[in-house]
């Protein structure tokens, strides 16, 4: 769960900080309403003490900015309330690594075009004035591709291809924004590689690195692919196209 984590860009911190100012908020207010201390010295002043400590501010600015952190704190203050502090935290935990499952299955990608041949600089097609390079399609991941999301990659890809028109000669995959692959992302480039290949579709990788590298070399698809079609940046993955197009002429 913790490579999910990562993945997905998750606060953790603040995710916690916010079931234990919860929990902490309603061990404090039982004990000032249920304690022998209640009634014997001013309950009201103590319980607007204890409401004090509960960050009002920090969770307003939550529902403004990620209204789902806001009600997954909502749900484990609730859980605790109605269920006990232990199995309250374990409901909201449990909502929250199904939100960034759900997240990670769906990440953002993008379609990149050039902002300018001579800088190297690339960006998604319609920001920065990037525009497409003819016949090459580039095409961003912003995810590990792994298990539950490898099968959205893969039609994420057929689908910019099928709307790329004229019909790409390549297909460059930047992996910047992809750490990781596991088995099934490993089976899905290939399989892709593959399906490319039969259209006659170059299939390469720019800025392959750690596990995502590694995993490639590992299993073999690094050699299918070919050292040729592997490279360490877009430009010169660019250039690589470039050159193979001037051959072609």
């Amino acid at each position: 769960m913790i490579y999910v984590f990562i993945q997905t860009g998750a606060n953790i911190g603040a995710l916690f900080g916010e079931l234990f100012v919860a929990v902490f908020f309603i061990l404090g207010l039982v004990a000032l309403l249920t304690g022998p201390i209640a009634t014997e010295a001013a309950p009201a002043g103590l319980i607007s003490s204890a409401i004090g400590l509960f960050d009002i501010a920090s969770l307003r600015w939550y529902l403004r900015v990620s209204p789902a952190e806001f009600w997954l704190s909502i749900v484990a203050m609730l859980g605790v309330m109605t269920v006990g502090v232990l199995h309250g935290v374990l409901i909201a935990v449990a909502l929250t690594l199904l939100r960034l499952i759900a997240l990670a299955s769906r990440p953002r990608d993008a379609v990149l075009g050039e902002v300018d041949e001579q800088s190297g600089l690339y960006g998604q097609i319609g920001e920065d004035g990037s525009t497409p390079i003819p016949g090459l399609l580039m095409f961003r991941f912003e995810s590990a591709i792994v298990f539950f999301n490898a099968d959205h990659f893969k039609e994420r890809v057929r689908a910019v291809l099928s709307q790329a028109n004229p019909k790409p000669r390549w297909f460059l995959f930047s992996a910047e924004c992809t750490p990781g692959l596991d088995i099934t992302g490993v089976e899905t480039l290939e399989e892709l590689r593959a399906e490319l290949e039969e259209q006659g579709i170059v299939f390469a990788i720019a800025k392959p690195r750690g596990r995502f590298e590694s995993m490639l070399k590992g299993t073999g698809v690094a050699e299918k692919i070919g050292p040729e079609r592997i490279f360490p940046t877009i430009r010169a993955g660019v250039a690589a196209f470039r050159r193979d197009e001037e051959g072609r002429l």
